[in-house]
């Protein structure tokens, strides 16, 4: 059997663009079924499933990572792809799909988990913490009250202005790190988050380790002139600004609370996390 699973209240998914997804993938995956997440959870989904089924979800990186939990929970049957319909696909450009589209499996097990405020939670690409993380606590009490959310321009404010640089202890693999004025201390499970930002070139989601990447500097301005770089990876040239740590165990604490997000969902009021990869 082949399966299309969708979420409307995604934002990306209508009746138009699910038609346009059968007609695309009707030679791959012919007659599909429709499963709409609403009103059919998918671990309902998972107890009709066969392990030579395949179903192709809708989304973005927020579906990518709440099949990762899921995964987590309960043993999944099938053969899982994405197509991309969300606002943020970082996922499928790390690992290089085509079309806007990729097979999950593979990249389901062995994902490391973040513990922050007694909450556990696997993640797909990162865990975001300073500054990238109150960016997406801004956007997110934006988006409750209906207006736009312009990301770029929440990022430049606290940069500039607003975002109170933290004192940050960092242990990986039991060696431990001290940094004054940190901008964001993230680690990351893929290279890339926050809608194409190339924060860990080398990362190998694949790999037992992940990446740590502090961002720090005195100069407000400066900093931000660097932080552009991120998009194309450069700004670990900045060796005095940018720190990359590589390990299988994270500790980061903060002299202040920040917001962390983890694959675009926020917990507020975090002063330390901890992420474990296998």
């Amino acid at each position: 059997m082949n399966y299309l699973a969708y979420n409307k209240l995604a934002g990306q998914v209508t009746d138009s663009k699910i038609e346009e997804i059968i007609k695309k993938f009707e030679d791959k995956f012919p007659n599909m079924e429709l499963i709409d997440e609403e009103k059919t959870s998918l671990e309902q989904l998972n107890e009709q499933l066969e392990d030579n089924d395949n179903i192709l979800l809708i989304g973005g990186d927020g579906t990518v990572n709440f099949l990762a939990n899921v995964w987590h929970e309960i043993k999944m049957k099938g053969n899982w792809y994405i197509y991309s319909a969300g606002t943020g696909n970082d996922f499928l450009t790390d690992i290089e799909a085509k079309d806007g589209f990729g097979k999950l499996n593979e990249y389901m097990d062995n994902l490391p988990k973040v513990t922050a405020n007694g909450i556990t939670k696997y993640f797909v690409n990162n865990v975001g913490y300073g500054i990238d993380g109150e960016v997406c606590v801004i956007a997110d009490k934006k988006k409750e009250k209906g207006k736009k959310v312009d990301y770029t321009k929440i990022t430049i404010g606290l940069l500039l202005f607003k975002f109170k640089r933290r004192k940050c202890k960092i242990k990986v693999d039991g060696k431990e790190y001290e940094f004054k004025n940190t901008f964001l201390a993230a680690t990351m499970n893929g290279r890339y988050y926050g809608g194409g930002m190339k924060s860990a070139p080398s990362q190998d989601r694949k790999s037992d380790k992940v990446t740590v990447v502090v961002m720090k500097g005195l100069s407000r301005l400066l900093t931000l002139i660097k932080f552009t770089k991120i998009f194309t990876g450069e700004h670990i040239k900045f060796k005095k600004n940018v720190i990359i740590l590589e390990g299988k165990n994270v500790e980061v604490s903060f002299d202040k609370p920040c917001g962390l997000q983890y694959d675009g969902e926020v917990i507020n009021n975090v002063t330390s996390y901890k992420v474990t990869k296998w």
